[in-house]
């Protein structure tokens, strides 16, 4: 609404009002699921002040090590997914039919599997819309 209000996001808009408008865009969604995800008001006051670093919250603790060893590879694999290399190795092995006949779909059941089995790994956590 404050976009088309004041004007701003046109189609001839500079590269970098663009990436502004998609920084605070950005910005109110992530803010927005804190609002879903908290379990009342204390707690999603907590949730701002480490997201902003007013607590006293360390950036790298235990737990964050914890999760880095068990989703390192998650991460390698996501890091060069996010890369314009994985389109670049994509179009050029999809040019044999080897390829994308077989190795293709048994890599996708093997990524199916992998997360359906990080899915039933993480602890129980109920829809939603039940903390409402």
């Amino acid at each position: 609404c404050f976009e088309k209000t004041v004007g701003l996001g046109k189609k001839n808009s500079s590269f970098l009002l663009n990436a502004i408008l998609h920084c605070y865009t950005m910005l109110f969604v992530i803010l927005g699921w804190v609002i879903f995800r908290s379990e009342g008001i204390s707690n999603l006051l907590q949730y701002f002040n480490t997201m902003f670093g007013i607590s006293k919250v360390d950036f790298i603790n235990d737990n964050t090590i914890l999760l880095f060893n068990e989703n390192y590879i998650i991460l390698i694999i996501s890091i060069i997914a996010s890369t314009p290399i994985y389109k670049i190795i994509g179009k050029k092995l999809c040019q044999r039919n080897i390829f994308s006949n077989y190795i293709l779909p048994v890599c996708y059941f093997v990524l199916f599997l992998f997360s359906v089995a990080s899915i039933l790994k993480g602890n129980y956590n109920p829809f939603i819309y039940f903390n409402f």
